[in-house]
Order: C-alpha cells, then sequence, then structure tokens
C-alpha cells in the first residue's frame, strides 16, 4: 500500500481491505526477509536472460532502501523556482537563479563542516573539488549568464555534483537536498538526470509557477514520474505568486489544488512565498518554514521503512514489466 503524507491512498496504489481470515500474520521481519529474497530473485532471472542492466537497476533499488539520510528531491520545470526554493530552505545563496543559469546536473547538497563543491563523474569518482562560489557555479550551469552553452559543451564527462554546506537544520533534520535539472527543456541527458534523482530519494517536492498554474506537462510528471515511481512521500510547492495581482492569489491557488483534488491526488501544497493574500484562507500553507516542518516530519515519519519497501516492491515491478514487455516485442518481430 502506498500512502501519502495524510496517511490516504494515493492515484495509482491499491489499498487492500483488512485481512480477517485466521491464518496467523506474518512479523515485519519476514515479510522483509520474503521481499529481499524475491528481489535477489528477480536479479538472478534478468542476468541468467542477459539483461544486466535491469538486473543492476534493481540492486540499486535494493540497497537505496538500506541508506539512514533521508533525501529529497526537488523537481519542476525550467525557470519555476527550484533553486529559489532550496536556498530559501537553506536560508542563503546556494545554487545560482539567473533566469539563464539553469541547472545542469544532479547537484546533491549535504551537510558539511568545510563547505565545498566537488564535481563526480559518471562512476562516482570525484574529478575536483572546488569552492562553494559564484565563480564556480558560472562554469556549472547548462547556461551561462552571456547566453553561452555552459557545461553541455563537455556532455558525457560530468556524472553529478556534491556539495557540502555547513548548515544546522540539514544537520538536525539528517537530510540531503537534490536539485534537479528543468524537466520538459529539451535535453534528453538532462531529463535522465531527474530520472535518476527520482529512483534514489524518499522524498519529492514539485515546485508549480503560480503564473502557469498547472500545465498538463505538469500534470503527466506527477502522474508518470511521481505516482508512477511510487515516491514514498510528496508534496507541492507554489511558487512566484508574488508575481499575481494580490487579488488574485487565493483564487489561483484553489485553482491549483483544486486541479489536484480532481485528479484525486492528496498531495500537501504550500506556498513559498511571503506575500499579501486577499484572505487568510491559505495562511497555513505560506511560507518556506511549512515545507521545513513537513521534510522534518517527513524524515521522523515511523512508516518511512514500511514505505520504502513499497517502493522497493513497486518499481522491482516496473523493471520486471519493462523486460516481459521486451521479449513480447522481440517475439513479434520473429
Amino acid at each position: 500500500i502506498v500512502k501519502n503524507e495524510a496517511g490516504g491512498c494515493m492515484d495509482g496504489a491499491t489499498c487492500s481491505p483488512t485481512d480477517n481470515s485466521e491464518s496467523p500474520k506474518k512479523t515485519r521481519k519476514e515479510l522483509r526477509r520474503e521481499l529481499l529474497q524475491e528481489v535477489k530473485n528477480s536479479v538472478d532471472v534478468l542476468k541468467e536472460l542477459g539483461l544486466p542492466q535491469l538486473a543492476n537497476q534493481i540492486i540499486g533499488f535494493a540497497k537505496r532502501t538500506t541508506q539512514s539520510r533521508f533525501s529529497v528531491s526537488v523537481v519542476g520545470e525550467f525557470n519555476h523556482g527550484k533553486s529559489t526554493l532550496i536556498n530559501k530552505l537553506l536560508g542563503k545563496e546556494v545554487v545560482p537563479t539567473d533566469t539563464l543559469q539553469t541547472t545542469a546536473l544532479l547537484t546533491k547538497m549535504a551537510y558539511g563542516n568545510e563547505e565545498g563543491v566537488n564535481v563526480l563523474d559518471k562512476s562516482g569518482k570525484v574529478i575536483e573539488t572546488l569552492p562553494l562560489t559564484k565563480e564556480t557555479w558560472d562554469n556549472l550551469v547548462a547556461y551561462k549568464e552571456n547566453g553561452e552553452i555552459g557545461i553541455d559543451k563537455e556532455d558525457g564527462k560530468f556524472g553529478y555534483l556534491s556539495v557540502s554546506i555547513a548548515n544546522d537544520w540539514m544537520r538536525k533534520v539528517g537530510i540531503d537536498l537534490l536539485d534537479t535539472p528543468g524537466a520538459n527543456d529539451g535535453s534528453k541527458n538532462r531529463d535522465m538526470e531527474i530520472s535518476r534523482a527520482l529512483m534514489v530519494t524518499d522524498g519529492a517536492i514539485l515546485c508549480v509557477d503560480a503564473q502557469k498554474g498547472l500545465m498538463e506537462t505538469q500534470r503527466a510528471f506527477i502522474k508518470d514520474r511521481l505516482l508512477g515511481t511510487r515516491i514514498p512521500f510528496m508534496a507541492l510547492a507554489i511558487t512566484h505568486l508574488d508575481l499575481i495581482p494580490k487579488e488574485n492569489r487565493d483564487r489561483q491557488v484553489a485553482y491549483i489544488m483544486g486541479v489536484l483534488k480532481g485528479m484525486k491526488i492528496d498531495m500537501p501544497v504550500f506556498i513559498t512565498n511571503d506575500v499579501e493574500m486577499p484572505s487568510k484562507m491559505f495562511e497555513d500553507r505560506m511560507g518556506v518554514d511549512k515545507i521545513q516542518s513537513i521534510i522534518a516530519r517527513w524524515s521522523a515519519n515511523p512508516e518511512r521503512a514500511d514505505r520504502l519497501e513499497s517502493w522497493l516492491a513497486a518499481n522491482v515491478c516496473r523493471v520486471l514489466t519493462i523486460a516481459q514487455q521486451g521479449f513480447a516485442d522481440q517475439r513479434q518481430l520473429l
């Protein structure tokens, strides 16, 4: 069963009825042992069929469930305020927010006494360590301030960035933040970086520009990329509400929440801007502190292990379905 923060079943999840049978209930330890055995069996079968890449995907999923640190991916379309939200969460300017300086690589931010940026290749090996400065970011974004192509010129060389930040909130809560490239910007490589982030994350915050509302591409992103991969914890952050006329702000927030309700998705919604509103209708959803609070609750949630195991089972099934479909397609060609 896949549940959201409020405990309700998410769209696409299967909520099983209560088992009233007389058969003895298995312990959580026994259920986990059975799940891991099924995971091992799936890996063995995929390797025997000559599908090592799919087998390695499942191994990666299983390793993810053993990690202790809680990770949250900030996702959304190009220039929808992802980096600005991350800076607000961290209380200082850490990642670039210029209109052109869009994130090129998956960027992992974790607590560290000594601040800096590690540039890693695709195997996870550190290529170089750089200071956490504007000059460093100028060479690590997809497009520079003057419009020139940035890191994409070195396509294939870099894997991801690891940023150490001396931030008390991250240390106390025990979380890592993942800044992702903009979705639907036409780059297949950056789209793959988003998929990588969602495969290793506990929670996801989707940034939605208040000026554009919840567009069709974002609705598809929620269904296919968030619900489809069974992300254990999710929330939506409305950005750029300050660019909406004051008298229309309540209406726009209600519209976005209404779209989610129409999709039958029970997802917490927050407003990142501390702006003046026409009423106090959404007062309890305003401010980055509300987002910090829900991330802290996610991290401390006693159901985290159960949700990760549900996530693991769902993604193993997804990979096996891909393998099955591949063989079915081959049979049709033959």
